[in-house]
């Protein structure tokens, strides 16, 4: 596949250990506030090697979510159609940022088509992923019961990085139900695998205004 309109984006302050943990391990866990550039990253990443030379190269990029419906007040109900259709309203946040890095529509519709895969939890059980890199998004939301993380964990297999991320203020179900936090204290310290933190609201990086937004909400829960 040719590098056609694909600028790299370089990782800014607060952001580098986060970068340089998916370079350098196999797994990365990544937990952070809204806007640090959690999917951002890790997409620019995949890209990388999926435009690398055939020999090192991944042939595709697998976004995992899990299928839970939103805790933001509202319920929609069960959605319609088949997996592909089913998964598609949850990965919207994957095309905004894959535009900070593409301006080409038509390259961006050419790479979701042949080179994306977007799935959820269920489907991943007994799979094996190889040659291709994985990001597993709103992973706050992947429940302990049904050792759910583990089973994700252990579906990496040759040429495979996997990059797990999430914010664990932003759970959907009870906070206490999330694998996420298990998983890290499980795994903090094993080899190849990196544990990052990036909860400084200086990191956020859309508008300036989410940075005070941000603010005010923790300065509202501290103080009640």
């Amino acid at each position: 596949m040719q590098k056609r309109g694909f600028v790299p984006v370089r990782p800014k302050a607060g952001q580098e250990e986060y970068y340089a943990s998916i370079e350098d391990n196999q797994v990365t866990f990544c937990t952070g506030l809204a806007g640090t550039g959690k999917t951002l990253l890790a997409l620019n990443a995949a890209l990388n090697r999926l435009y690398k030379p055939k020999a090192e190269k991944i042939n595709r990029i697998v976004v995992i979510r899990p299928y839970v419906q939103s805790n933001t007040g509202e319920k929609l109900g069960a959605l319609p159609g088949d997996l592909r259709e089913k998964v598609g309203p949850y990965v919207e946040s994957v095309k905004d940022n894959l535009r900070e890095m593409i301006s080409d529509e038509a390259e961006i519709a050419k790479l979701l088509r042949y080179s994306f895969e977007f799935t959820v939890l269920s489907m991943c059980r007994g799979r094996s992923f190889n040659n291709c890199f994985v990001i597993v998004e709103e992973a706050q939301n992947v429940p302990i019961n049904g050792n759910a993380m583990k089973m994700i964990l252990t579906r990496v297999g040759k040429n495979c990085k996997m990059v797990i991320a999430g914010d664990l203020d932003q759970c959907d179900i009870d906070s206490e139900e999330s694998g996420l936090a298990e998983a890290i204290n499980v795994l903090d310290g094993l080899p190849n695998v990196g544990v990052i933190e990036m909860n400084d609201v200086e990191t956020v990086q859309r508008s300036p205004i989410v940075r005070e937004i941000l603010k005010r909400y923790k300065e509202y829960e501290r103080h009640g």
